[in-house]
C-alpha cells in the first residue's frame, strides 16, 4: 500500500509539473526516499538537525521533528536563499544560513577549496543529532559531519548513487547504502559514528519497497524488448553489528 500511495504522489506531481501549475512543498526527493526520512525523524526524534543545501525539505521536514527542535540549513545560493527564507513555516524551529562560495567560479557539486565556509560555518553552531547532506562539496560536508554528530548521532546523504560519495560513506564504522536505477541523481546513504543504522529503520519494509520500484521502473521503459541490461536496486551495509 505505501508504495502504491508513493506512486500515486509522484505521478501526481509529475503531472503538476508537466502542466506548469505550482508544485507542492515537498522535498525533491522521491517518495520512497521521503518515506525513509520521515521513519528516521519518527524512530529518532532528533532536537537539533543540520541541513547543507536548503530547499522544500526545510519547509516539508521540520513538522516531523519534536516541538522543541530546531532545523538549521546552509545555503550556497544567495537568490535561492531569498526565495525559501521568507517560506519558512516557523522560524523558531528552522533557520537558513547564507554563506557565499569562497571562490568566484565553482564546479557544478563543489569542493571544500570553493566551499570552505560553507562546509565549516556550522562547526561554530555545536553538535547535531541529524545531519542530511543535499548540497554542494558533500564529500567536504560527509567527512566534517563527524565533527557535528552528537552521540549516537546519524548523517544521512542524498543522490547517494554517485559513486564517488561512497569511500566518504564507508569510512563511518556503521552505515547502509541504498541505490536504485538512476546514476547521477537519487539513492540514500544512513550514516553513524556509533550504532547500527538498522537498529532504528524498518529496512526490510524499505528493501521491499525498493526492488519492487526498480522493477517497475526497468518493466515500463521496456529494457527486456530493446535487450538492455536492468539497472537494478543495490543494498550495502557495513559489516559491523
Amino acid at each position: 500500500m505505501s508504495l502504491l500511495n508513493n506512486y500515486l504522489q509522484g505521478t501526481l506531481r509529475q503531472i503538476k509539473k508537466t502542466l506548469g501549475i505550482k508544485p507542492d512543498i515537498i522535498p525533491y526527493m522521491k517518495f520512497k526516499e521521503i518515506a525513509i526520512m520521515k521513519d528516521l525523524f519518527a524512530t529518532r526524534k532528533p532536537l537539533s538537525v543540520l541541513e547543507y543545501g536548503c530547499g522544500y525539505s526545510s519547509l516539508f521536514y521540520p513538522q516531523f521533528l519534536p516541538e522543541q527542535a530546531t532545523w538549521t540549513s546552509i545555503e550556497h545560493d544567495k537568490e535561492w536563499f531569498e526565495g525559501i527564507q521568507p517560506l519558512l513555516p516557523n522560524k523558531g524551529k528552522a533557520t537558513i544560513h547564507f554563506v557565499a562560495p569562497d571562490a568566484k567560479e565553482w564546479r557544478r557539486t563543489g569542493t571544500l577549496d570553493e566551499f570552505k565556509s560553507y562546509v565549516e560555518k556550522p562547526l561554530s553552531m555545536g553538535k547535531f543529532d541529524f545531519i542530511l547532506v543535499d548540497g554542494m562539496a558533500r564529500e567536504a560536508c560527509i567527512e566534517t559531519a563527524k565533527k557535528l554528530l552528537n552521540e549516537k548521532g546519524i548523517l544521512v546523504v542524498h543522490d547517494a548513487n554517485r559513486s564517488w560519495y561512497h569511500d566518504h560513506i564507508r569510512s563511518f564504522p556503521n552505515w547502509i547504502l541504498l541505490e536504485d536505477f538512476r546514476r547521477t541523481s537519487g539513492g540514500l546513504a544512513i550514516a553513524s559514528l556509533d550504532e547500527n543504522p538498522e537498529k532504528y529503520l524498518n529496512i526490510s519494509k524499505h528493501l521491499a519497497e525498493w526492488k519492487t520500484d526498480a522493477s517497475i521502473s526497468n518493466f515500463f521503459k521496456f529494457k527486456f524488448l530493446l535487450f538492455k541490461s536492468a539497472k537494478k536496486f543495490r543494498f550495502s551495509k557495513s559489516t559491523k553489528p
